[in-house]
């Protein structure tokens, strides 16, 4: 668990003091992450309701994709999943979708952090205005640990001033269908030095240090060694990405009602 404390000044938003990471490792971790999709996207009509009340896709299973949770006073909060791409690891959803816009990058030997399924519980983002900017956090981190050249967003057109806003990312392409989504999605990137040049002054809370990163994603910095598949310790653990059997209790990771 990697606890991050927000730079805010004292007294403010003291919500973000008690904001916590985890990569998901377990079928609980799963779990708990697909229901809160499930829950997000289906209030926000960006999927049709079923059954099993929870959503995943075969890329939560790409060996190059970390799934994150991140909680808020010990509950699940929100989400996001990152796709650190390069041309050794060529396989990500904006691949699927903006081929004609990504795969130059890759046949020119640069990278990307691909950040998608980012969710957050409706119940506690009121309470929590650094919530947002908590997650998409990870997104920076990931990309100033494994040397990314660039980060991408996957977003629907209501939210793509947000992303200029606070990202400084540029937009790509006009609406496109995305698997498994009703709502299409437009593509918006941005250079990750230019981002962390100008991003990072203007909102010290995308800020990590090395520390930080290494306890969120392990000791490798290499897209090709030891990433993805491995816990983020020390442990050698292989990481179950298919979660079929039982789910075991797990009060730390429960979502509000």
């Amino acid at each position: 668990m990697n606890q991050w404390t927000s730079p805010s000044p004292e007294g403010k938003d003291d919500a973000a003091k008690q904001i916590e990471y985890f990569r998901a490792e377990d079928a609980a971790d799963y779990e708990a992450i697909y229901q809160l999709r499930y829950n997000s996207y289906v209030q926000e009509g960006a999927i049709d309701p079923n059954e099993d009340r929870r959503f995943t896709d075969s890329h939560d299973n790409d060996a190059n994709a970390l799934i994150f949770g991140v909680e808020l006073y010990d509950c699940l909060a929100a989400s996001i999943r990152l796709h650190v791409c390069s041309p050794s690891h060529a396989i990500s959803p904006g691949l699927e979708v903006f081929p004609d816009v990504l795969e130059p990058i890759l046949e020119r030997g640069e990278s990307f952090i691909d950040p998608t399924r980012f969710v957050i519980d409706r119940n506690i983002r009121s309470n929590a205005n650094r919530l947002p900017l908590a997650t998409v956090r990870l997104a920076a981190m990931a990309a100033e640990h494994f040397n990314a050249d660039h980060m991408l967003a996957t977003v629907r057109a209501e939210h793509v001033p947000f992303y200029r806003r606070f990202c400084h990312m540029e937009l790509r392409t006009s609406p496109r269908d995305y698997p498994g989504l009703n709502k299409p999605i437009c593509l918006m990137s941005g250079d990750s030095s230019a981002i962390r040049n100008t991003v990072y002054p203007r909102y010290p809370i995308f800020a990590s240090s090395h520390a930080e990163r290494v306890r969120t994603f392990g000791p490798s910095r290499d897209f090709t060694e030891g990433l993805l598949g491995t816990l983020p310790s020390n442990s050698n653990e292989v990481v179950p990405r298919l979660a079929n059997h039982p789910v075991a209790s797990h009060p730390r990771r429960q979502q509000t009602a």
